[in-house]
């Protein structure tokens, strides 16, 4: 499966365009580097405007595209999924208990209103909520892709309380919450 990596990303609603730049996971050039790739998307009409703008988050949410976490857009999906504003893509197959209908539970769309458009395009701002692992006072959590380790300073923000619960699950089997004193704190 290809997914591609969105590098920049801006939605103009005045001028109905979507702009920016991405890398395939399985395009590379003669000297192996991934090929990275312009592109811009001008609307003629409101609706059709509104239809892209869905279907980039909807690429998001299923996979095909993907956002970095510290991104706009990202931030805007994780508010609208704490917000219940996502909806299943398929509600009738999400309902099966058949096993094999069992992936169309984790397949979500945004929800088609006026309020989500606006949160999508940034006419509505917000901020997603956000908790970090930390004694209260000091020391915090720092989480790497190699490490985990106790910081002064920058402390690893969880957009999702299941993800920094089973962090805490980690740092309990370690050893770490009862020595130190480490809670779930909202940032």
């Amino acid at each position: 499966m290809s997914y591609d990596t969105v590098l920049s990303f801006k939605i103009n609603r005045k001028n109905m365009t979507i702009t920016g730049r991405y890398r395939s996971s399985n395009c590379f050039d003669m000297f192996n580097r991934r090929v990275v790739e312009d592109y811009t998307n001008t609307y003629k009409t409101p609706e059709e405007f509104k239809k892209g703008v869905f279907d980039f988050a909807d690429g998001a949410l299923n996979g095909s595209l993907r956002f970095s976490s510290s991104s706009t857009m990202s931030k805007r999906l994780t508010w609208l999924s704490q917000n219940n504003k996502l909806r299943y893509r398929y509600p009738e197959k999400a309902k099966s208990n058949n096993p094999e209908d069992a992936w169309y539970k984790e397949w979500f769309v945004v929800e088609r209103n006026e309020e989500t458009f606006k949160v999508l395009v940034g006419e509505k701002r917000v901020k997603p909520k956000k908790w970090v692992i930390s004694n209260g006072d000091k020391i915090g959590v720092k989480v790497t892709p190699r490490y985990t380790k106790l910081s002064y300073d920058r402390w690893k923000k969880f957009y999702s309380l299941d993800e920094a619960n089973k962090m805490m699950k980690r740092l309990t089997d370690l050893g770490w919450v009862e020595s130190y004193g480490l809670k779930i704190v909202e940032a």
